[in-house]
C-alpha cells in the first residue's frame, strides 16, 4: 500500500513511491535524463573529489557527522538525520551524504511528477530508500514517524478538511440566484399591496 502524505510543499520522507511513480521519477545530467533505476544502481560517490569541507570522516563521532551533514544538505529535520547516522553507521551515512552532493552538483532529483527539484536531503534520504544495500529493518528503522509526526500529520490532514469544506460553503453560495442571495424584509414588504381599509370616524 501507498502512504500518503499531504506535505508536497515540503519534502516528505515518510511516502513510499510505488513502482510506477519511480519509473517516472528523473535525475537530470544536463539536458540528458536517466531513468530511476538507471541512476540508483550501483552507484558510488567520486572518491577523487576532496570531502574536507564537512569537517568530518569516517572516525568522527555519530554527533558529528550527524551535524556536518545536517549542514551539508541544509536539513532542518536532525532527527532524521541522526536516525541515519544511529542505523547505517559514520561511514555508510557520510558515503550516501557524498553520492547525495554528488548528485546535486549534477543537477539533483527530480519529483516523481517532473514539478520541482528534491530538496538535498531529499536526494540523500532517496537514495537510502531505494539502496539495495540497506535493509528493510534499517529502511524501517529510519523512515517511521514518531508519535509527534503522526499527531501533527493528523492536525494537518484535519486543517486541510475544514479548508476544503469552507471552500465548497464559499462555492456553493456564490451560485444561488442572486435574488435569493439580496432579497430582505423590506423587499418582501414592498411587493405586498397595500389594503383599502375604510376607517369609520365617530362623531364626538
Amino acid at each position: 500500500a501507498t502512504a500518503i502524505s499531504i506535505e508536497r510543499d515540503v519534502e516528505s520522507y515518510f511516502i513510499e513511491d510505488s513502482e510506477s511513480q519511480l519509473a517516472v521519477e528523473h535525475e537530470v545530467y544536463g539536458r540528458k535524463r536517466k531513468s530511476a533505476k538507471d541512476r540508483l544502481s550501483a552507484r558510488e560517490y567520486d572518491k577523487s573529489i576532496p570531502r574536507t569541507h564537512l569537517g568530518v570522516d569516517f572516525s568522527s563521532s555519530a554527533p558529528e557527522v550527524v551535524e556536518a551533514i545536517a549542514k551539508c544538505l541544509s536539513e532542518n529535520k536532525i532527527d532524521i538525520i541522526d536516525r541515519v547516522v544511529e542505523t547505517l553507521g559514520t561511514k555508510r551515512a557520510l558515503c550516501f551524504c557524498y553520492l547525495a552532493e554528488d548528485i546535486e552538483n549534477r543537477g539533483g532529483f527530480f519529483v516523481a511528477d517532473g514539478s520541482r527539484r528534491r530538496t538535498p536531503g531529499g536526494v540523500f534520504l532517496t537514495l537510502i530508500r531505494r539502496s539495495n544495500e540497506v535493509t528493510k529493518e534499517e529502511k524501517k528503522a529510519i523512515f517511521k514517524e514518531t508519535d509527534q509526526e503522526k499527531l501533527q500529520r493528523k492536525k494537518l490532514l484535519k486543517a486541510e478538511k475544514r479548508r476544503l469544506k469552507r471552500k465548497a460553503n464559499v462555492d456553493h453560495n456564490s451560485q444561488l440566484p442572486e435574488s435569493v442571495t439580496q432579497s430582505n424584509g423590506d423587499e418582501i414588504l414592498e411587493d405586498i399591496p397595500s389594503p383599502d381599509v375604510h376607517i369609520e370616524v365617530l362623531d364626538a
